[in-house]
């Protein structure tokens, strides 16, 4: 998947608080600036997601961690976690409520993807949920995408050919504790 570039186009459109499909470092994503409520919220909407259930955000590097209310010294623990289809799941103290839908953590990923990380720096972090709506298989190819979307998204990126893919291992950091959570 690495090999599927995102372009300034694509930057442009989720600046503008446009969504699409796309690839990440594991399955095909719904992206979406993560500090764009509108968009999130479409997101939720598009994907019938449980509006309780928090995102993962994508970042481009651990130091935007601390944009989310995350102390360092957790910033540190999840270095050397990254690049990886890793999540790690990491005490927030000021998160904003549409992205941490009332819980005290909220999930990161630092993508194992060039291209990905590319964008994430052009555009700032990102929400990226399966693209699927809740309870449906996760799309494994924008032919799939947009049978599940058609043209209710701003945008698609990929191949009609499927992926051999699974989506990131979750562990959630708190203390000096780390649990697998997926």
């Amino acid at each position: 998947m690495n090999s599927l570039r995102y372009n300034q186009h694509i930057a442009d459109i989720i600046r503008s608080g446009g969504i699409g499909v796309g690839p990440t470092d594991t399955i095909y994503g719904i992206l979406a600036l993560a500090n764009n409520q509108t968009a999130v919220e479409r997101v939720y909407e598009l994907k019938g997601r449980n509006s309780s259930k928090p995102c993962i955000v994508l970042i481009d590097k651990p130091e935007q961690l601390s944009e989310y209310g995350v102390e360092d010294i957790y910033a540190q623990k999840a270095k050397p976690y990254w690049p990886a289809p890793i999540t790690l799941v990491l005490p927030t103290i000021s998160a904003p409520d549409y992205l941490s839908r009332g819980q005290d953590s909220l999930a990161f990923r630092m993508p194992d993807s060039t291209s990905l990380r590319k964008l994430i720096r052009a555009t700032g972090p990102l929400i990226a949920p399966s693209a699927n709506p809740e309870g449906e298989l996760p799309a494994l190819s924008v032919k799939q995408a947009k049978a599940y979307f058609a043209d209710r998204v701003d945008f698609y990126v990929g191949s009609n050919h499927p992926i051999q893919a699974s989506a990131s291992t979750i562990l959630k950091l708190y203390g000096d504790n780390v649990e697998q959570l997926r």
